[in-house]
């Protein structure tokens, strides 16, 4: 893969523009965008004669690794995030994140500085654990693949991939009105990335910690339900608490 990207890097937003117009959030599901990405390293395969030892185990993994594309999109997702870092008196969220006890946000006014708060319990989040399990078995999956919803993506993009509809807010309609919600905590709209099921419109883009604590509307995540002892057992809805943007935004009117 190295050897290939080094020769022929691939452009990412691209493929994840394609992936929203197919039905993929590009959190809970990036089933397009996996093909799409697999079929640019097939191309440039072709393009460089391919024929090392690795290159069937390689093939063989992205056919059967469903949740490559969302690491890769990952650190997409980072480095364009990072880029709204550190401007004064910002209020646009930079990150979210959490671990087995805390959700917790950054914005752009305050850079390095994270707002943090418990975590409620998991078992009262709605989606769907897959059969022997209970939510008893599961822990948080905790990590840094917030970093989705931070752009706009995933659970804030729930209109675009009805498919998830089981293990989101609801119906496909309940999720258009999630993401078309939502637009009222964003500053923009995304040029390229859009969702059909909403008319074109761009995911909303650059969430804003100050239009969210004025409306109580804290964007959702779609996320894995990892079990203890490691493994997926299904997929979750989970709304984040509001309370670490309230202490982001009262930190950050303190000092402008």
């Amino acid at each position: 893969m190295a050897r290939i990207l080094r020769a022929s890097p691939i452009p990412l937003l691209p493929i994840m523009a394609q992936a929203l117009a197919m039905g993929d959030e590009l959190h809970g599901r990036q089933t397009a965008a996996g093909l799409l990405f697999r079929n640019a390293v097939l191309e440039r395969l072709v393009h460089l004669r391919g024929n090392a030892p690795e290159t069937p185990a390689l093939l063989a993994y992205l056919d059967t690794a469903e949740f490559h594309f969302l690491h890769v999109a990952m650190a997409a997702a980072k480095v364009i995030a990072d880029r709204a870092d550190s401007v004064p008196g910002s209020s646009i969220v930079t990150a979210m994140a959490m671990n087995e006890k805390e959700f917790a946000v950054r914005v752009s006014g305050l850079p390095g500085q994270w707002f943090r708060a418990p975590l409620p319990p998991i078992s009262g989040f709605p989606g769907r654990i897959m059969a022997p399990w209970t939510p008893a078995d599961l822990g948080y999956s905790g990590g840094d693949s917030l970093i989705m919803e931070t752009l706009g993506l995933g659970g804030a993009a729930a209109a675009a991939a009805p498919a998830l509809s089981p293990v989101s807010v609801g119906t496909p309609a309940q999720m258009m009105e999630l993401t078309s919600s939502l637009y009222a905590v964003a500053s923009s709209e995304h040029p390229t990335m859009r969702i059909p099921a909403l008319g074109g419109r761009g995911v909303p883009w650059g969430m804003d910690a100050a239009a969210i604590v004025e409306r109580r509307l804290v964007p959702p995540v779609h996320i894995g339900a990892t079990l203890r002892s490691g493994g997926l057992a299904g997929a979750i809805y989970f709304t984040p608490p509001l309370q670490p943007f309230i202490d982001a935004i009262e930190r950050l009117q303190s000092i402008v």
